[in-house]
């Protein structure tokens, strides 16, 4: 069973969807930690303007790939790809916990990871 929260945002429109969307994006700890993480490397790299802009619009691409994909093929065919789309969703729901415990580690991880290659170069 889908949480009510999720019962709700199924019946939204586009327009209140969008901004659901974009509100659970900002209060979601893990797009912070990642969008943080993101800025510091990014920061740490000494790029020019010219350097920066394709590297930048490359992870915004590939971020927001995992909104864009599916609403790009629901709709250019709704019919086919909605039985799909109810199927990841189902998943999604039934593994969350699991979900954002990888990707919480991954992040972590990748962070422990900078911490230490910058202690060494001390």
């Amino acid at each position: 069973m889908a949480p009510r929260w999720l019962q709700k945002i199924e019946q939204m429109g586009p327009l209140a969807a969008c901004a659901a969307g974009f509100g659970i994006f900002l209060v979601n700890p893990k797009n912070l930690t990642v969008g943080i993480a993101s800025g510091v490397l990014l920061g740490t790299m000494d790029l020019s303007v010219a350097s920066a802009v394709p590297v930048i619009g490359t992870y915004v691409l590939i971020a927001a790939s995992t909104v864009l994909v599916p609403v790009a093929a629901y709709f250019a065919m709704q019919d086919r790809i909605r039985p799909w789309l109810a199927e990841v969703r189902d998943w999604l729901t039934q593994n969350n916990a699991v979900v954002m415990a990888v990707v919480l580690l991954l992040v972590g991880a990748v962070m422990v990871g900078k911490g230490l290659s910058g202690f060494a170069a001390l």
